[in-house]
């Protein structure tokens, strides 16, 4: 296939598309996806260390300053996850730190960054932990966890502290934003790759949970790989966890019994477990967050990378000046950090060297980037699963 006929393909799937509906199933369950606890409030400068054994809480400070000269109020940052360090998600964290610290050294060099990091964060224990950050004077949280209806108290008497994570239902509270994991785009990028790779038409995803923003991501990852291939076909399955390892790969061996030989996981953890499944079957897979090529070298053919480096910078710049959007997105009546293709928020890590990789995948991916920067390409806005596609 030409760039010419995948140009028509996504100028006629375009046309498809239609207004984005910011609708998340929520419900109690979500909330409880928050695993760990908080013993031991800072533990001083240290390293991530790595995940092992029954996950504990691990709090970790960092001082980076965006220059030499010093600054006599530092702002504090605080990320808060509730999934083990040394995963994806953590690693995915960290890199956007080391970027975000590069961007403000630029823009605002006089300023003095520290960060602060909680890992295996408990729903019982969120409170706790706001506010012990809040005591020591963190001035923006990026939390990773569903937690504003827990700390909605907080939040609003600290109006000077500023808070931002990926949920779909804040409250109207000045202080308080969300931010866009960008699953979607990574998952576009994926199905291009599947497209290219693909030799039975048939590629799965594994979703931690069946909301809304991962049916889009469900949607996105058949268009990218029809760009390639019309015939592929995408099917999904589910874990409703997203750290558990064993159920990621019984998700992926189930896609991999119906004849799936590509296969991508949204979650944490658990999309080692994906892998895994792949590993064992002698198919292709792609990691998610950071990149995953070591946890399946033979398997992994490259990762879609969340820098989230931009974002964060955009959060310390707002907090830093006191000027906090009201009105960030179109879709949302409270402010949305949303990243497309055309600013680089997310990115593919270098394709695995030992699977060969047809050189109309790059080009496609390229010309993909290209046409939304011309605002002649959109993914895909359906955020509804279809369920004869479901794999149970």
């Amino acid at each position: 296939m030409d760039l010419k006929h995948v140009r028509q393909i996504l100028m006629t799937e375009t046309g498809k598309i239609g207004r984005r509906a910011y609708i998340r199933a929520a419900g109690a369950g979500v909330l409880g996806l928050a695993v760990g606890a908080v013993a031991g409030y800072y533990g001083g400068l240290s390293t991530v260390p790595p995940s092992t054994g029954t996950p504990s809480t691990v709090t970790v400070t960092q001082s980076q300053a965006g220059q030499t000269s010093a600054v006599t109020n530092p702002l504090k940052i605080a990320t808060i996850g509730d999934g083990p360090p040394g995963t994806t998600w953590a690693r995915a964290i960290l890199s956007g730190e080391a970027l975000a610290n590069q961007l403000i050294a630029e823009t605002l060099p006089d300023m003095k960054l520290e960060w602060r990091h909680s890992w295996n964060v408990k729903p019982t224990d969120v409170t706790t932990v706001f506010e012990g950050y809040i005591a020591d004077g963190v001035g923006l949280f990026i939390s990773l966890l569903y937690s504003q209806p827990i700390v909605k108290g907080i939040i609003e008497a600290n109006p000077s502290v500023y808070f931002t994570e990926p949920q779909f239902t804040l409250a109207e509270t000045p202080n308080a934003s969300t931010y866009e994991w960008s699953l979607h785009l990574g998952a576009l990028l994926s199905g291009v790759v599947a497209g290219g790779l693909t030799k039975t038409n048939k590629i799965g995803l594994v979703a931690a949970v069946l909301g809304g923003e991962e049916a889009r991501a469900f949607n996105c990852y058949k268009q990218g790989a029809n760009v390639i291939n019309p015939n592929v076909q995408a099917y999904y399955a589910s874990t409703g966890e997203y750290h558990d390892v064993s159920l990621g790969m019984k998700a992926g061996t189930a896609l991999i019994s119906t004849g799936c030989d590509f296969l991508i996981g949204l979650g944490n953890g658990m999309t080692d477990g994906v892998i895994k499944a792949a590993e064992a079957a002698k198919v292709y897979a792609m990691g998610i967050y950071a990149d995953e090529q070591s946890v399946a070298p033979s398997a992994v053919v490259s990762s879609t990378l969340w820098k989230s480096g931009k974002m964060m910078a955009d959060l310390i710049t707002m907090a830093s000046t006191g000027v906090w959007p009201r009105t960030y997105s179109q879709f949302l009546p409270h402010p949305r950090f949303q990243y497309e293709l055309k600013d680089q928020s997310v990115a593919l890590a270098p394709f695995n060297p030992a699977i060969p990789v047809p050189d109309i995948v790059p080009k496609t991916i390229q010309q993909l980037i290209d046409d939304n920067r011309a605002g002649k390409f959109d993914p895909s806005h359906d955020m509804t699963w279809p369920p004869a596609l479901e794999i149970r």
